[in-house]
């Protein structure tokens, strides 16, 4: 019994790997995309090399204004416009860059609200003075802190964030 049940799974392996061959051997081309719908990249390698901070994803539009500030706490504007979700992502993100949430620093962080902004979308600003986060839903305003998580990184032992005008990211995930 043992050997027949070994023989017919050779068998079986043997035609499937000889019903590829044949499918190969007739067909004349094979496309992985047709080219009409081939990718388009959105950047240039050199645009993305460039970047100060490589983001993942890329947002839609990135307006690096140069410069970065350092700073070790943080006030939060308006925190009863964000739900606990965005409350928890925050104090993770800061936590882990040893950065203080402090309602007396001289650094904030403000979201506002922006109705005409499609559901994931979102615009984020860092300056020498504050962090705007600009949404329509708690979606974009999760995904703007996931970018934000990636443009602060620890510089010795200063939390550092480039200067950024605008972040964009719309419904491409």
């Amino acid at each position: 019994m043992f050997v027949r049940t070994n023989v017919c799974r050779k068998l079986s392996r043997l035609n499937y790997i000889l019903g590829c061959l044949v499918l190969l051997v007739t067909s004349n081309e094979i496309y992985g995309q047709e080219s009409s719908d081939a990718f388009q990249a959105r950047y240039e390698a050199k645009e993305l090399m460039d970047a100060p901070v490589k983001l993942i994803p890329y947002p839609r539009e990135v307006n690096w204004s140069g410069g970065n500030m350092n700073f070790q706490s943080i006030s939060v504007k308006n925190p009863s416009s964000v739900s606990r979700l965005i409350e928890k992502e925050l104090y993770e993100i800061f936590n882990s860059h040893r950065v203080e949430v402090n309602p007396e620093a001289n650094y904030s962080l403000e979201f506002l609200q922006e109705t005409s902004l499609a559901d994931e979308a979102y615009k984020l600003s860092v300056t020498s003075r504050k962090i705007t986060v600009v949404s329509a839903t708690e979606t974009g305003q999760y995904y703007a802190l996931k970018t934000l998580k990636q443009l602060i990184s620890l510089k010795g032992i200063q939390p550092f964030c480039p200067f950024v005008r605008s972040v964009m990211r719309l419904l491409i995930r």
